[in-house]
């Protein structure tokens, strides 16, 4: 209730002139928003390395991204666009059945992961760059919710594809 009575500037109570009200702005926001996604990246960026490790480690060989490669590439311009969801591929397929992974189907779930990433990242740039021209800070507002109509459900699967990778390796790693 707090939270709404500042962001509304006090005007539920009549206190909408008083000074010592801060205004909560969009803009305000962005700082914590990009150490959030920083952050989160870090740890995906972690977590694929340990996990195209692992893999390799519960036996599946002839591997193509190497545990370096397999975080590299969201960084390699143009490549970013693919390469990134390749890597997760491979690593879903071969945590699946490390001895013969390559025979192996990769879950749907990869494929609506990356395609809501990419219209969340790129589109919501592209998006953004139009309405901040036109509407300045509301266009901004709705760039950033428009982005987070795609970004949400791509990070719940991201975590149903975490979640099912660790319990596929952790059940290989104890025989089951």
């Amino acid at each position: 209730m707090f939270f709404v009575f500042m962001q509304s500037g006090g005007t539920l109570f009549g206190y909408a002139h008083e000074a010592w009200l801060p205004r909560f702005l969009p803009e305000d926001w962005q700082p914590v928003g990009r150490i959030a996604a920083m952050g989160s990246l870090v740890l995906l960026l972690v977590w694929t390395h340990r996990a195209n490790c692992n893999a390799r480690a519960l036996g599946a060989s002839g591997l193509r991204f190497t545990p370096g490669a397999a975080i590299g590439w969201y960084f390699v311009p143009i490549a970013w666009f693919w390469k990134p969801f390749q890597a997760m591929r491979e690593i879903w397929k071969a945590s699946s059945r490390p001895a013969d992974w390559e025979d192996r189907q990769a879950s749907a779930l990869l494929g609506w992961w990356w395609g809501l990433w990419l219209l969340a990242l790129w589109g919501g740039f592209l998006a953004q760059e139009v309405t901040i021209r036109k509407w300045g800070t509301v266009g901004a507002a709705a760039a950033d919710f428009g982005r987070a109509i795609f970004a949400i459900p791509a990070t719940l699967i991201l975590i149903a594809i975490i979640t099912n990778i660790h319990r596929m390796q952790t059940d290989h790693y104890l025989g089951d």
